[in-house]
């Protein structure tokens, strides 16, 4: 689960620090992929296009290995800024961080969305597992923090 957690945030990490340069490309995998929206309800998907991914063994240094202590807000406890009791957004070097309410880094990973899906099947099977979508909710939220979800 710490594994899951730690890969993550690396990749957040690393998308989040990307700059568009010549050395994106060299390490970086082209990855094929289509974007959707919604019109009139139904969802309409492009044309499959390329994109440049970054996948954890091409960011230099990261060790997987190293289990770094965390604040209760998640942050990085050796990085630290002006606590404000708020979490607040500030730009460090060269990139943009969340600093939490104590004054320290903190990475937000998050989904963007979970849903149950609509089909008949779906209902029955998170009924007889859940017993009702209040539950479903509380067990979802609960595995999406033990995996490293923090947002």
């Amino acid at each position: 689960m710490m594994y899951r957690a730690n890969l993550l945030i690396a990749i957040f990490i690393l998308a989040s620090s990307c700059k568009p340069s010549t050395d994106l490309n060299k390490n970086s995998i082209a990855v094929e992929a289509r974007t959707w929206s919604k019109v009139d309800g139904k969802n309409i998907y492009s044309d499959w296009k390329k994109f440049n991914a970054v996948t954890v063994d091409k960011i230099a240094g990261f060790d997987n290995a190293v289990q770094p202590e965390l604040t209760r807000y998640g942050s990085n406890p050796s990085l630290k800024d002006q606590p404000t009791g708020f979490f607040y957004t500030k730009r460090i070097g060269d990139r943009w961080w969340i600093i939490d309410p104590e004054g320290y880094v903190n990475i937000n990973v998050s989904v963007t969305s979970v849903r149950q899906g609509g089909s008949e099947r779906n209902k029955t099977e998170l009924i007889k597992k859940f017993g009702s979508p209040e539950e479903w909710i509380t067990g979802t939220h609960k595995v999406l923090l033990s995996t490293g979800f923090n947002g």
